[in-house]
């Protein structure tokens, strides 16, 4: 109705189908529910949803320091990384 308030921002989780990189990705969304003074005024046809977005690759910088060790004729050495 004209000037009725109501929220639909909420749901329970929101899942894509698998976490590998790529476009236009499936995403299911559960638990859907609407909220607000004037809700009790609508009916929701469905708790559920999909919809589609994407996941991108993520730039990984890596960092290490080697370790003082005394000699000890081989050559395993151990280093702090920080990713």
């Amino acid at each position: 109705m004209a000037g009725d308030t109501f929220t639909t921002e909420t749901y329970s989780s929101a899942l894509f189908n698998n976490r590998n990189v790529g476009t236009a990705k499936p995403v299911s969304v559960t638990g859907l529910s609407i909220s607000g003074g004037d809700a009790g005024n609508y009916t929701l046809a469905s708790t559920s949803a999909s919809t589609t977005a994407n996941i991108s690759a993520r730039t990984l910088t890596i960092s290490a320091m080697g370790v003082n060790k005394v000699y000890d004729g081989n050559a395993n050495a151990t280093v702090n990384g920080v990713a």
